[in-house]
């Protein structure tokens, strides 16, 4: 049963391909793996979101990301948003600054094509799907946990709303995120771990000078 959540929508936004141009590739071949993130809301701070890793080059100028995002906001607002390409060490490369009435705010599916920008040069092109619709619940949320007015956050593919999103129109997709989503678990594991043993070799350094 949906229950609706007045005065709340809710924004798909998929990523679909990141494909780097020609002119930066020697650039992205030196930099290793990447992410694709979005930052949501003034400066960026209030919500965000992280894609899977991936490597650009000459063998891997385009690659499919399957890049799910799913926003809920109010009604009517128009967010800020940024979509960053940053390396897995946090060097953002390039950029692409809009807000979400950028990327339509009907139920429709909508193709957006958005460049991701270092200073005045494109360094890659994002295909991107969104549309939105009126936010729904599959149970009645407690007043103390409900999102407040001008809150913005963002919900997973184990949301109810998002999964039957994803069950329905993106069906090809819905067990590949729950790999991905294990996946990403595992690598926040490692990386925390890699971050542990280099500040331990820091440290060490330190002593012994």
């Amino acid at each position: 049963m949906a229950i609706p959540d007045p005065g709340s929508t809710l924004q798909m936004l998929l990523c679909e391909k990141i494909e780097v141009l020609p002119t930066a590739v020697a650039t992205m071949e030196k930099v290793g793996k990447c992410r694709c993130h979005w930052y949501f809301g003034p400066g960026g701070e209030a919500a965000h979101d992280s894609s899977r890793k991936f490597v650009l080059g000459t063998s891997s100028r385009a690659v499919q990301l399957g890049f799910f995002t799913f926003l809920v906001t109010d009604t009517d607002s128009n967010i800020e948003l940024k979509l960053s390409a940053a390396t897995t060490h946090g060097e953002h490369l390039a950029v692409h600054f809009g807000h979400t009435d950028d990327l339509g705010t009907s139920a429709d599916l909508k193709k957006h094509k958005l460049m991701l920008r270092n200073n005045q040069d494109i360094l890659a092109v994002v295909a991107v799907q969104s549309a939105s619709q009126p936010r729904w619940t599959a149970q009645k949320i407690p007043p103390s946990m409900a999102r407040k007015k001008g809150e913005i956050i963002v919900v997973g593919p184990d949301d109810a709303q998002a999964s039957y999103i994803l069950q329905h129109a993106f069906p090809k997709y819905a067990a590949a995120l729950k790999e991905q989503a294990e996946e990403s678990e595992d690598e926040e594991l490692e990386e925390e771990g890699e971050e542990e043993e280099a500040e331990e070799e820091e440290e060490e350094e330190e002593e012994e000078e």
